[in-house]
């Protein structure tokens, strides 16, 4: 149904020369219809009233900042941070945030593990450090937890979540990329109990990803890149674990400044979806090429874009996938999919 929304609000902020800096928002929101919720904690009625204050402080090499929030009726988030630079190209930062279940942000989206600024309290750590002139090392830590039942928990829960990143330059023309990544969750699972009733429990989900990539600048116009991927997941207490596999061979060619063509040939297995893999694609301007991949298959793509004029360039795509049955409901369906898209861009 149609939803009409009618908002005022204004934002007052000081800056002293000094490098710091303070300011107050607010805005107050009317719907007609109104909003019913969908859980307890969310947003219900015709009326949403929030009210700010943040404030920013440098100091040399350190920058302190912070904010509060409000809103109508008994919801509120806090968010401090700081960061430190070393040099000019080694830093850390560390975020700390608590926004309650009840808190309403409509037109805002605060630093946090959900997607939406409420429900959720934790404690981020990033870091970048050149170790050398040829290597970067960088990454995060997260630590979350919520308060109230979430998307993928009807329990309160918490995580972690850890990112190591090497950027090596072992030539002028060629970058090595060795990432590690960990994500550990907790779900709700429907279990039976000693006596054979349904009950709920919570279970902590691993999900852990390495990869590596070398991509070489092989001349101006002419660009390689190389990946390979592994994926793997498990609960605890369960001694399955769960694998996946991507490996990818990336070519991209600019001709004369007008053609650009690049090609891509995909190969990935995956024990199941919950294993499963994934790898940006290019795609015609304002198309997302961001597939989930599971099972076993083979993928390939061509793309060109070819610049006409100063304000029209056009786009095509043939992209074709074969991928292998998985299931006995995928035995008698086409493994095979192509497509292929055409676009005409023009700027005015």
């Amino acid at each position: 149904y149609a939803l009409d929304e009618t908002l005022a609000g204004c934002r007052i902020t000081y800056a002293h020369p000094l490098g710091a800096s303070i300011g107050i928002s607010g805005y107050r929101t009317i719907f007609n219809p109104s909003i019913a919720g969908r859980d307890l904690h969310a947003l219900s009625g015709s009326r949403a009233t929030v009210a700010g204050l943040d404030a920013r402080l440098a100091v040399g090499t350190a920058v302190v900042y912070g904010e509060c929030a409000f809103s109508q009726p008994h919801g509120g988030a806090v968010l401090a941070g700081a960061v430190l630079t070393f040099s000019k190209n080694s830093g850390i930062g560390v975020v700390v945030r608590r926004y309650s279940p009840s808190f309403v942000g409509l037109h805002s989206h605060g630093f946090g593990e959900g997607a939406e600024t409420r429900n959720e309290q934790g404690v981020y750590v990033g870091w970048n450090v050149r170790v050398t002139r040829w290597m970067r090392v960088s990454g995060y830590f997260d630590q979350f937890s919520a308060f109230w039942r979430s998307f993928s928990s009807r329990l309160p829960s918490r995580g972690s979540e850890v990112l190591i990143r090497t950027d090596i330059h072992p030539t002028r023309n060629t970058v090595v990329i060795m990432q590690w990544h960990n994500r550990q969750t907790e779900r709700t699972r429907t279990t039976l109990d000693p006596l054979n009733r349904k009950a709920l429990s919570i279970e902590k989900r691993s999900r852990m990803k390495t990869r590596l990539t070398v991509t070489t600048q092989v001349s101006k116009d002419f660009r390689t890149k190389a990946r390979i991927e592994v994926v793997n997941v498990w609960w605890r207490g369960s001694p399955r674990c769960e694998t996946g596999i991507l490996l990818y061979q990336d070519v991209r060619w600019l001709l004369w400044g007008t053609f650009d063509l690049s090609g891509r040939c995909i190969y990935y297995q995956t024990d199941s979806y919950d294993s499963r893999v994934y790898e940006f694609e290019r795609d015609v301007p304002g198309v997302l090429g961001f597939p989930p991949l599971y099972g076993k298959g083979i993928r390939w793509y061509v793309f060109l874009r070819i610049v006409l004029s100063r304000g029209l360039s056009t786009s095509l795509k043939y992209a074709h996938a074969r991928r292998h049955p998985s299931m006995p409901a995928e035995e008698h369906a086409d493994p095979t999919v192509q497509r292929l898209s055409l676009q005409l861009d023009i700027r005015l």
